[in-house]
C-alpha cells in the first residue's frame, strides 16, 4: 500500500513537473494561436501572463488592442479586410524575401534614436524596399522602424502613416495600386 502511495505521489510529481516545463517559445506559439482563433482580450491575458518577460508576446498583444484583460480587440474589423493577410488590415498581405538592401535599410532605421534622423531613414526603406508586402515584411523584423515593440504585426496603420508622409516612394506607389 505505501509502495502504491509512492509511486501516485511520483507520478504526480513528475506530471506537474512536466505542466511546468513548457518553454516560453511553446507559450508564445499557444498565444499566436488563440490570437488567430479570434480570442479575447480577457481569454488571452492568462496565456501572455504564462509568459515570463516576452516583449514579443506584449507587442502581439498591443498589436490588436489588448492592453488589459478588459480591453477590446481593436483587429476585428480590420481582419475582415483579408482574414488570410499576414498584416492587419492589408489585402493579399503575404510575408515575402526580403532584399539585403531592404533589410539594411530597415535595420539602420529601427536603430536609429534621434526621431529627426530617423524620418529620413523611414524614407529610405520605403525606397530600398520594392513593394508593399517587402516592406511590411521587413517592419516585422525590425518593427523598432514604426516605434512598436518585438513581436507586433505590422498592420495597415503602418504603412498609411508613412506613406502619407512620403506618397511619392516604391513602396507607397505599390500600396496604393492595392
Amino acid at each position: 500500500m505505501k509502495r502504491t502511495y509512492a509511486v501516485i505521489v511520483a507520478l504526480a510529481a513528475a506530471l506537474s513537473l512536466s505542466s511546468c516545463s513548457a518553454t516560453p517559445t511553446d507559450q508564445l506559439a499557444e498565444l499566436r494561436t488563440a490570437i488567430n482563433a479570434g480570442k479575447e482580450c480577457p481569454e488571452l491575458f492568462p496565456l501572455l501572463k504564462a509568459i515570463p518577460n516576452s516583449e514579443a508576446a506584449q507587442g502581439e498583444m498591443r498589436s490588436i488592442g489588448c492592453y488589459s484583460s478588459s480591453s477590446k480587440r481593436s483587429d476585428t474589423e480590420r481582419s475582415k479586410t483579408d482574414p488570410n493577410s499576414d498584416w492587419i488590415g492589408v489585402t493579399g498581405g503575404k510575408r515575402v524575401e526580403v532584399s539585403n538592401e531592404c533589410l539594411n535599410a530597415s535595420k539602420r532605421a529601427a536603430n536609429e534614436v534621434n526621431s529627426e534622423a530617423a524620418e529620413m531613414l523611414i524614407r529610405r526603406t520605403l525606397e530600398a524596399c520594392q513593394e508593399t508586402n517587402e516592406w511590411l515584411s521587413a517592419v516585422a523584423k525590425y518593427p523598432g522602424v514604426m516605434g512598436m515593440v518585438e513581436g507586433s504585426i505590422p498592420s495597415v496603420t503602418d504603412i498609411e502613416v508613412a506613406c502619407m508622409i512620403h506618397p511619392d516612394t516604391a513602396v507607397c506607389k505599390d500600396f496604393g495600386k492595392l
